[in-house]
């Protein structure tokens, strides 16, 4: 006699196999087509994950590796992802093999009026480098890829590289301020900023920069709001000085806007011509591409380095400083320039943060992309931050009192 247990199987195996065929579960094979999608999807994750860098520093960020020379390779990223390091302070490049590469200041070169710079960093290791898209191929709707390395609690270690796929929703035929132009919907996250923006072919055709804010919901709540769109810059500037049409470094000019007909050479941003140009713009009322023009005109200036500092802006002319204020406060109506910045100077940098516009809410706050008007002391902005403004801001007070014969 059977045993009870032994029983109930045999009848379980019996009720299944009396299961009609009809009535069974079948999932259909992957057709030939997703199983294509699928080997497409993968070999781009493969792509992104061997040319996305990671970023530490003041803030983390992401860039990508877009050329190799012997043992110095060059990567682009945001500029707004290095531009909070002071001098001396030290930056970490991971690659995608996990080690650690240091970048010295000297290696880190903006592009002028631009959110976009580029860093090199030396390694006898052999990392992919970019494939470069062209830009021509790019249409509404068109499949992008935007890679990068999101920080989103730094108690939870570091995040792993994210592959956020989207389409390409808009296209600026020009550059907007600070050289945005592709506008997607790819969901990024913070820190992903500076990472790759890749064709479904796998080729770079951008650098991934910040969400787009929804200006009317920003000024009703009070603090920076997004829309579902993010923002990114073209590879353009970067083909331009591969091919030798335009340079990047500490005095290089590279506006956010469309040049200016007749604008002067970068070359002459240390001369009288430096102030000719920044006169000109500021006429036509290009203030990003001004803004720009002056950090390039007090870079210039004997005695300082890729950037301002706490000492070296006691060593800025005073015939300089005060010419620069001049133009400014000529073209703007007094609305801008250092003595507007002195006068509205509360005693601390977050407070004028917050006053000037720079900040809300405490977040970096960018007039020219949600398009509000600037408040009083906005320009000049990118000349100095925090304690180097305080000392700039200074040393303008005191060319201010003492009046050198070189500046009358």
């Amino acid at each position: 006699m059977l045993r009870p247990v032994l029983l109930l199987r045999l009848l379980v195996l019996a009720a299944t196999l009396a299961i009609p065929a009809a009535s069974l579960l079948v999932l259909p094979p992957a057709s030939a087509q997703e199983r294509s999608r699928t080997l497409e999807a993968r070999s781009l994750g493969r792509e992104a994950e061997g040319i996305t860098v990671r970023l530490e520093g003041a803030i983390s960020g992401s860039g990508v590796i877009v050329a190799r020379q012997g043992r110095r390779y060059t990567v682009l990223t945001a500029w707004h992802v290095l531009r909070d390091n002071r001098p001396g302070e030290e930056i970490a490049l991971f690659t995608a093999d996990g080690l650690s590469h240091p970048v010295a200041a000297i290696d880190i070169r903006p592009f002028a009026g631009l959110d976009l710079a580029q860093l090199s960093f030396s390694s006898d290791r052999t990392y992919a480098v970019a494939r470069l898209g062209r830009l021509q191929d790019l249409d509404l709707g068109s499949p992008l890829l935007v890679a990068g390395f999101p920080s989103l609690d730094r108690a939870e270690g570091r995040q792993p590289l994210r592959l956020k796929f989207g389409r390409l929703e808009a296209r600026f035929p020009s550059p907007q301020a600070e050289g945005y132009q592709l506008l997607y919907s790819n969901e990024t996250l913070p820190g992903m900023s500076g990472g790759p923006v890749l064709n479904e072919r796998g080729e770079l055709l951008g650098i991934h920069g910040r969400a787009e804010l929804h200006t009317e919901a920003s000024r009703r709540l009070g603090k920076p709001t997004a829309t579902s769109t993010n923002m990114g810059l073209t590879i353009a500037p970067y083909l331009a000085l591969h091919s030798g049409r335009a340079r990047v470094s500490s005095a290089a000019e590279a506006p956010a806007v469309a040049p200016t007909p007749g604008a002067a050479p970068a070359t002459a941003l240390g001369s009288q011509a430096g102030l000719a140009a920044l006169d000109q713009a500021l006429s036509l009322g290009r203030f990003a591409q001004a803004d720009a023009l002056t950090r390039d005109l007090l870079l210039a200036e004997p005695g300082q380095g890729e950037w301002l500092s706490e000492s070296s802006v006691h060593h800025l002319r005073c015939g300089r400083l005060l010419a620069v204020d001049a133009t400014w406060r000529q073209h703007s109506l007094d609305r801008f320039g250092f003595s507007a910045q002195r006068r509205l100077w509360p005693g601390d940098f977050a407070g004028f943060a917050t006053l000037a516009g720079w900040r809300r809410a405490g977040f970096v706050r960018y007039i020219e992309a949600d398009g509000s008007e600037p408040p009083r002391g906005y320009y000049p902005r990118l000349v100095a931050d925090g304690p180097i403004l305080q000392a700039l801001l200074a040393r303008f007070g005191r060319c201010q009192t003492e009046q050198p014969p070189e500046s009358r």
